[in-house]
Order: C-alpha cells, then structure tokens, then sequence
C-alpha cells in the first residue's frame, strides 16, 4: 500500500488555456500526498463519479478517456509509447517506470472508465480495476500530446457503523 501511496504524479502542472497557446502553465495542483498539512486536514469529498461515456460529453473528453484506455493498455502490455507524451512528461515517466508499471499491473483488468468532471483544463477520471479503484487526471498540450498524467487510490469508502444492539 505504500508504494500506493508513494509519489505517483507523472506531472505536476496542470494545463489550461494558457498552456495550449504558449506552452505555460496557468496552475499547479498541489501534491496533497507530502507535508504535514495534508495529514491534517481532510481532503474534501470528491465528486460522485457518473457512469457516462467520453463519446457521449463530447470529442475533447472522448480523446481524454481513448489516451487513458491507451496508456493503461500499454503499462500492462508491451510497455508505454513514448511518443504519446510531451516531452518533459516522457522524461519523467521514463525516470519512474520501473516503480509505476508494476503498480498499473497489479490493478488489475481494466473494468470501467467514468468521467468525473474537468478541473484546470484537465479531465478528471475515475478508472476502476479488478484490484482497485483510482482517480486519474490527464491533460494535453497544443500539440496534442499528453503534457499531465496523474493517478492515485481513490479514496476509501467511509463505511457506517452497524447499530446491532
């Protein structure tokens, strides 16, 4: 579970408008697995994922969701194409690999991608596997290419309390 839990950001920078016209980045989402204030405070529920095709929003999140069936598809088979990330991405997921793949293996099968919502100019995915549930933000660059690719555990369930008295 810790290496769950260890850095698994592939990138940082969040794109929006700004990075599809000149390459900057207009935000930053802040790494909320480090530093003592994310122990502290407790992370805001997330939105309730809906069970709704890429096709059925529209083309930009269509593409978003092909990107992330791609990526997964590779990291559990032959290995990852380079050439579907921007370059800096690429250079960062390389330098990572050989802790990332495993984990995307042990997921498990893919079983269902559900779109959460956008965020920054980025779209946001619940991806649920066989051995997991975890929630994905990918973004693209003006080039076309992935430029962020993040994962995580999604949260766990809170579970109520049985009352059996």
């Amino acid at each position: 579970m810790k290496t769950l839990i260890a850095a698994l950001i592939l990138g940082m920078a969040v794109p929006s408008a700004a990075l599809a016209q000149d390459g900057a980045a207009a935000g930053r989402i802040p790494n909320t697995f480090d530093g003592p204030a994310a122990a502290q405070a407790a992370p805001p529920p997330a939105p309730e994922p809906r069970s709704v095709s890429g096709a059925e929003i529209g083309p930009d999140v269509k593409r978003s969701e092909d990107a992330l069936r791609a990526v997964v598809a590779q990291a559990q088979g032959e290995g990852l194409d380079y050439t579907m990330f921007s370059d800096s991405l690429a250079q960062r997921i390389r330098g990572q690999a050989a802790q990332i793949i495993p984990i995307i293996k042990g997921f498990g099968e893919l079983q269902e991608v559900i779109y959460v919502g956008q965020e920054q100019g980025a779209d946001l995915f619940a991806l649920d596997f066989a051995q997991a549930r975890t929630q994905w933000i990918i973004g693209f660059n003006a080039e076309d290419q992935i430029a962020v690719l993040l994962f995580r555990p999604a949260p766990a369930e809170p579970t109520t309390p049985s009352h059996d008295h």
